[in-house]
């Protein structure tokens, strides 16, 4: 750490000193950029939550529900980072060709982009802290139940999210999982428990 640093910090906790200690534990994680850290903490101290989570949301990709879990968190101004695939269904499918080169059958297009975009996939289900994992009414996503488990395999805690008709199907998903909802807002509700102080 260089001198300067190491004086921004002191210089830092001298003017934060008489905050409570759920603040400072707050400082030591973050930035030092003062204005950002009194405004940060001022919702931590004002709301109550402090952990910080990093949350992979995999599967169907033709609704919204991302989205929905996003506006959630940041309306409980939840301190989250959102992990996700590449949500463009033409994008994915192609990428492979794209980059590397036209093949004849479909077999190798879909194998390059299948490769392609496990090195994603795969990266950030490995930083995140947990998994959810959305199944949609309309297609089978095969994908998603490989996300699953892999998720299982690397230890990551699963959140499974799908309509109470898919229950049957999904039960060994489900019985691995540590929650099963079946709404964006459920899985909203449970991070902002779990983010409680």
């Amino acid at each position: 750490m260089g001198g300067c640093e190491a004086t921004q910090k002191i210089r830092v906790k001298e003017q934060f000193k008489e905050l409570p200690i759920i603040a400072l534990m707050v400082f030591e994680e973050h930035s030092w950029d003062q204005v950002n850290l009194f405004t940060y903490n001022a919702s931590i101290i004002t709301l109550g939550y402090f952990m910080t989570y990093s949350i992979y949301l995999s599967g169907e990709i033709h609704s919204n529900w991302r989205e929905q879990i996003q506006i959630g968190l940041e309306s409980h101004h939840l301190d989250t980072k959102i992990y996700s695939p590449v949500t463009d269904h033409e994008d994915s499918d192609n990428i492979g060709v794209d980059i590397l080169g036209a093949e004849d059958k479909p077999f190798w297009k879909d194998h390059k982009a299948a490769k392609i975009n496990a090195l994603r996939t795969t990266t950030l289900i490995k930083r995140a802290d947990f998994v959810v994992v959305r199944f949609g009414d309309k297609y089978r996503q095969w994908n998603a139940a490989f996300d699953a488990g892999l998720a299982i395999g690397l230890g990551k805690a699963l959140i499974t999210l799908h309509a109470p008709e898919l229950t049957h199907a999904l039960k060994e998903i489900d019985g691995a999982a540590l929650a099963v909802t079946e709404t964006p807002q459920q899985v909203v509700d449970i991070i902002k428990y779990i983010s409680q102080a």
